[in-house]
Formats: structure tokens, C-alpha cells, sequence
């Protein structure tokens, strides 16, 4: 029996509601799901950066499924944001490698006078380490547009996170840290620099919808479940030594080419570990009236239901996460965490 066969196996008879979820080709192994990010005071002094990072990604040999996102980070920086993915990992290196992106990679301003940070975090799983979860609609989001997303029975209880991972099986997913380290503030400016990460950090990204929603679904969430969604991110970032929260992108969704806001939001976030993301998610108040609101909401809605809410989830091991963060501020990603050391641009 494989492991998602014994994953399916172990919830069969006792899911209460069903959703989606997504599977993969048995040829795939190791895939690569990238975060690249620009960071500048404004939209107008990021804008070249952004739209030749964009034709980089739109090269032929670039990700299968590539989304965009804005927000403004705390420190007051505008950041553009692509999510690109690959089913190959060695494609994603291919596509790093390729003379034209190295170039330009290199070329980077790395200067302290500069106001232009650049990212990259390029996660590269093993796809039994993923899942994807979603009620049964139209869309799909995320790096299952490289899979095929089926009906799912473990969907619906605490732990369906973990259950729909298929390697949760054979492998507990826990942190060697029992809680996250104390922020430090370090120089960054001016240098290129990589993060050293501790085994079995959870990266998820959580997406709303409202392009198919109606009016009337648009005006509920917006004037009833907006403010205890936000309490809820706003929790996860301001607690980090309890929550597990590293980094935190509530970003609005764009569309590719053309950078125009899309009626989609997503948050993109690392935790330490997913066992703190499902404590928190058990025990916050904060999260626990986001589902008691939406619950109350929907049994009585006078509307059909539209609404796109999804979330994808990657575990990953000390070698399976490669960052490099070229002249960002200190507060950028997981700089603030973990050990660092000068990156080599030509790397993963």
C-alpha cells in the first residue's frame, strides 16, 4: 500500500464533509515551489525589477504554474511577489542556471545606499510532503494546477492537514526547536545572505476568492468575516515565540502580465513547524472566531455559496529550503531566525 493509499485507508469511514484535494503523476519526486520577492519603497522604484523578474519567469523553461501578489510589509516597503513551481526540481535549477537569469541574478544592486531588496526561497520537497485542500469548486489554486485535484473524504476534522500529507505516515513532522527563536536584528543591507533552517519547517499559503462569488457573498464576508480573518493573521504575526509564526505575506493577488488586482487574496506564511500551526489553529481565540463566524454565516446564507477558500502546505527539511536575500531589510522572511551566511548567487 502506498502512503496516500494508507492515508485514505486511515480516514475513509470518518470524514463528516468532503472536499478536494490534489494528487500527483507516480514519476514525480522532488519538486521545486519557489518565492521570489522585490522590495522597495514604492511601486514605481520596484517596477523594473519586478517586470524583468517576470519576463525571466515567463521564459519557456519556466514554472508550469506561476501566480503574483503585492502588500506592504510592516517596515513600510511595497514588495511584488511571484509564487512559481515546478514539478521537477532539476528544472527549476536548469531554468536558475541559464545564462540569461544568472546574469541577471548577479547584477543584483547589493549596496547599502540601494533601495532595492531582492528574494528567493526555493523549496524543493519531496511531493509526498504536500497537500492541498478545498471545498468542492470550479477553482484551483496554487501548485496543485500542476496535479490533478480529486474528491477527498479527509477533509473537514482537526488533523486533516497532516492526514492529507501522505508521508505523515511514516514521519512525525516535528521540530527539533520546541518553540521559535528570538527575533535578532542584523545588518543586511549591502550583502547577500542565506538562511540555515532546522528540519520540518511548514510553509502554507491560505487563499480567498471572490471571482465567482455574488455580490451579496462579497458584502457578507467583507462587513462580517474580514475583521476576525485579519484578527486572526494579526495574531500569527505579532506572536511569534507562541505561535511558531516566522514569516507572514498577507498579500493581494495581481495577475501575472498585467499586475492588475485580482479579486483574490492570499497569505503566505513559514511556521516552525506544522504542529504549532495546528495547535494554533485548535486553541487561538483569534482562529476559533474566524470558524464559528463562517460556520453561522453559511448555514444560513440566503446565497449559494462561491467563495474560494483553499490552502496549500509544504513540509521541509534542513536541505530542502535555499534562500538568498539580496540587500533586504533585516525584517525580511526568515532572516530574523535562524543562522546566516553569505550566499553564493550561482547556488540552488
Amino acid at each position: 500500500m502506498s502512503d496516500a493509499e494508507a492515508v485514505v485507508e486511515k480516514r475513509a469511514k470518518g470524514s463528516a464533509r468532503p472536499g478536494h484535494t490534489a494528487v500527483f503523476p507516480d514519476w514525480v519526486g522532488r519538486v521545486a515551489y519557489a518565492v521570489f520577492g522585490v522590495q522597495a519603497p514604492s511601486a514605481e522604484i520596484a517596477a523594473p525589477y519586478t517586470a524583468r523578474l517576470r519576463e525571466l519567469l515567463r521564459r519557456p523553461d519556466g514554472p508550469g504554474a506561476l501566480e503574483r501578489f503585492h502588500y506592504r510589509d510592516p517596515q513600510g516597503s511595497h514588495c511584488d511577489v511571484f509564487l512559481a513551481g515546478w514539478l521537477r526540481a532539476e528544472d527549476h535549477d536548469a531554468w536558475f542556471a541559464a545564462p540569461e537569469v544568472a546574469a541577471w541574478w548577479r547584477a543584483l544592486p547589493c549596496t547599502a545606499d540601494s533601495e532595492i531588496g531582492v528574494w528567493r526561497e526555493v523549496m524543493t520537497p519531496h511531493k509526498d510532503y504536500f497537500q492541498y485542500g478545498s471545498p468542492p469548486v470550479a477553482d484551483v489554486g496554487g501548485f496543485s494546477r500542476l496535479g490533478e485535484v480529486v474528491p477527498s473524504h479527509t477533509f473537514g476534522y482537526w488533523g486533516a492537514y497532516r492526514d492529507r500529507i501522505p508521508a505523515s505516515v511514516r514521519d512525525d513532522l516535528m521540530t527539533p526547536l520546541s518553540e521559535a527563536p528570538a527575533p535578532v536584528t542584523r545588518a543586511t543591507r549591502g550583502q547577500r545572505l542565506s538562511v540555515v533552517i532546522p528540519d520540518n519547517i511548514c510553509f502554507t499559503r491560505e487563499g480567498q476568492g471572490w471571482n465567482r462569488a455574488s455580490a451579496e457573498e462579497r458584502q457578507v464576508w467583507d462587513e462580517r468575516m474580514k475583521h476576525v480573518a485579519d484578527e486572526w493573521i494579526a495574531y500569527l504575526h505579532d506572536n511569534p515565540a507562541k505561535t511558531g509564526c516566522l514569516s507572514l505575506r498577507y498579500c493581494r493577488d495581481q495577475e501575472v502580465d498585467t499586475g492588475e488586482e485580482c479579486e483574490k487574496q492570499s497569505q503566505i506564511l513559514f511556521m516552525l513547524s506544522l504542529r504549532h500551526l495546528e495547535t494554533e489553529a485548535r486553541t487561538a481565540k483569534t482562529h476559533l472566531a474566524v470558524l464559528d463566524t463562517f460556520k453561522r454565516l453559511y448555514r444560513g446564507a440566503t446565497f449559494k455559496p462561491r467563495m474560494h477558500i483553499w490552502v496549500e502546505t509544504f513540509i521541509l527539511k534542513h536541505d530542502e529550503l535555499t534562500t538568498e536575500y539580496v540587500n533586504c531589510h533585516p525584517a525580511t522572511g526568515l532572516l530574523p531566525y535562524f543562522e546566516v551566511r553569505p550566499a553564493v548567487a550561482s547556488s540552488r
